[in-house]
C-alpha cells in the first residue's frame, strides 16, 4: 500500500497498525482527518518510505509529544518525509521539537488555522 486516507475515525487511540513500519514499509501517502473524538497522534516517525503527511481536523489533540516521532529507533525520525501539513488543530497548544536531526528531507511545512499553537525545543 502506497496511500492511505482516514477520515472520520470515531476512537480514542488510532490503531496500533497503523505505526507498524514492517506493514506500512511501502506506504508514501498518509492523511488524517476528521477524526474528532482521537487525543493522540500515532508514532509515525519511523515509517520508511513516508514522504507526505497530512493531519486535519483532530480536535482533541493538545500536544504532539515525543512518541509522534517513534524515536526509539537509532534512524533519524521521518527520514524519508518531504512535506508536512497540519490543519485545523483547533486545541493543539505544544509542539514538542527533539531537535536531534528529525524531518532532514523536509521541503515544505504547513500549519493552518492551529490557534493555540506554541513550539517548545530543547535548550
Amino acid at each position: 500500500m502506497k496511500k492511505l486516507q482516514i477520515t472520520g475515525y470515531r476512537g480514542t487511540k488510532f490503531p496500533n497498525w497503523l505505526a507498524d513500519h514492517s506493514f506500512l514499509k511501502l506506504l508514501v501517502q498518509l492523511s488524517l482527518s476528521n477524526c474528532k473524538d482521537c487525543d493522540s497522534l500515532p508514532a509515525l516517525g519511523q515509517l520508511p518510505s513516508l514522504k507526505f503527511l497530512a493531519i486535519r481536523g483532530i480536535h482533541r489533540i493538545t500536544e504532539v509529544m515525543e512518541e509522534f516521532y517513534s524515536s526509539s529507533s537509532s534512524k533519524k525520525p521521518f527520514n524519508s518525509l518531504e512535506k508536512l501539513e497540519f490543519v485545523e488543530i483547533m486545541e493543539w497548544k505544544h509542539w514538542h521539537v527533539l531537535g536531534n536531526g528529525e524531518f532532514p528531507r523536509l521541503q515544505n511545512l504547513s500549519i493552518e488555522n492551529c490557534p493555540e499553537l506554541s513550539l517548545e525545543t530543547p535548550i
